[in-house]
């Protein structure tokens, strides 16, 4: 017990109980009373594809879901920070467009005792850019589907998930504005950008319980121009939040 009058040491005791508390709630564990409960390992000594870090502290398996051993799925929605690398000097917009990211996901694991998942899903996407003097602003509009490899590095917070893989898209809609003559014109066509879209995709994520925050970017390989001489390609960052069930 803390002498009466030493409030200092009440009061680090106090924020000793919040802080717990917290990363407790983070983590998705009832502050109630629980049983604990061990996880059994397999005989020999290896730990079954359920055993993760902390895993004697009582954390739940669901719905954390970190170490998962069968499909999952989650939502992410979030933005973009783009922009279009050209070798054209009209398609060539180097000032970032700030869009929309939104999809659905679904993932498995290769193998239940592997960290490591294939995922897919499909997200709609706004990427684009700006030319340096204003004169040209690009908004595209693609449904894209990404095939990536995502690794599960699990500790006892959460899961560190960097990933890697390729995207294909396809342009679905957007704007051209064209501010010197007031005009405002279809992206896709014959005199502006191809509809197909593809490229690298790298990312990473923190996830805590079942939200967690990610951050990638798209490299785009494919050249989305009509003049097979000047390459044009996208370039995309994204930011989002993300909730898996």
């Amino acid at each position: 017990m803390y002498p009466k009058n030493n409030s200092a040491m009440k009061t680090r005791h106090f924020l000793s109980i919040a802080a717990v508390a917290l990363a407790l709630t983070l983590s998705g564990v009832s502050l109630g009373a629980q049983t604990r409960t061990p996880t059994p390992h397999r005989p020999g000594g290896s730990s079954s594809g359920r055993d993760y870090p902390g895993r004697d502290m009582g954390y739940p398996r669901r719905p954390v879901n970190l170490s998962p051993r069968e499909f999952y799925w989650g939502v992410d929605i979030g933005m973009t920070i783009s922009r279009i690398k050209s070798d054209d000097s009209v398609l060539d917009a180097r000032r970032v467009y700030n869009g929309m990211y939104a999809g659905l996901y679904g993932a498995t694991p290769i193998y239940p005792d592997f960290p490591v998942c294939v995922q897919s899903g499909l997200y709609f996407i706004q990427k684009g850019g700006q030319q340096r003097n204003g004169d040209l602003s690009y908004n595209l509009n693609y449904l894209e589907l990404p095939v990536l490899l995502r690794y599960r590095g699990i500790f006892d917070m959460g899961s560190f998930q960097p990933y890697a893989g390729f995207y294909f898209s396809e342009g679905v809609g957007g704007k051209v504005k064209d501010y010197s003559v007031s005009r405002v014109y279809a992206p896709f066509g014959d005199s502006y950008f191809r509809r197909f879209d593809s490229g690298l995709r790298i990312g990473c994520a923190m996830q805590f319980a079942f939200i967690y925050l990610e951050a990638g970017y798209d490299l785009g390989f494919v050249n989305i121009g009509y003049d097979d001489f000047n390459y044009t390609r996208n370039r995309t960052a994204y930011l989002n939040i993300g909730f898996s069930f």
